[in-house]
């Protein structure tokens, strides 16, 4: 009979699938039990220099947990250097759909800078999460000089008109 150990760890990978939705589930149970813990994921997410997969984590579980509190911390990490943490950031500031957050939102997605994964979620959350002032922005952004843009906004908004 062979174990675990005698297989290389891609086929493993590849063999034994991991039920990721019961893995979220399991996630966000333990995270709801720990609403004390805002001020501590906070803290982790913006620690530069802090174990990179930690703070990514910590970023979205601060907008699994809608911690309006964090909008502020999450701004911040739009401008972090490491895409994981931009993108988590972004993420995160779509489910929290707040006013500031908004604002945020639309200037990344009607931003020339290419980073077309971020902007395009960013898009994606005007689109789904700010209903009507998201889908005004949208709108506006197909009129907008730069191609990446007026692609962003189109693809955002037929996407949800799909749904």
């Amino acid at each position: 009979m062979t174990s675990d150990h005698d297989y290389p760890p891609a086929f493993l990978a590849v063999t034994q699938q991991v039920d990721t939705g019961k893995r979220l589930q399991d996630e966000s149970r333990l995270l709801a039990a720990s609403m004390d813990d805002l001020p501590a994921l906070r803290q982790m997410a913006v620690t530069q220099g802090g174990d990179l997969e930690s703070r990514w984590r910590a970023a979205i579980a601060l907008g699994k947990l809608h911690d309006l509190e964090a909008v502020g911390a999450l701004i911040s990490l739009t401008h972090d250097p490491a895409w994981e943490m931009r993108h988590s950031a972004v993420w995160s500031l779509c489910l929290l759909a707040d006013a500031a957050a908004m604002e945020i939102l639309a200037a990344i997605c009607s931003s020339e800078k290419l980073d077309e994964q971020i902007n395009y979620i960013a898009a994606m959350g005007l689109a789904s999460d700010f209903s009507e002032q998201g889908k005004q922005i949208l709108e506006a952004n197909l009129r907008h000089h730069d191609a990446s843009v007026r692609a962003w906004a189109r693809c955002s908004l037929a996407n949800v008109a799909y749904r």
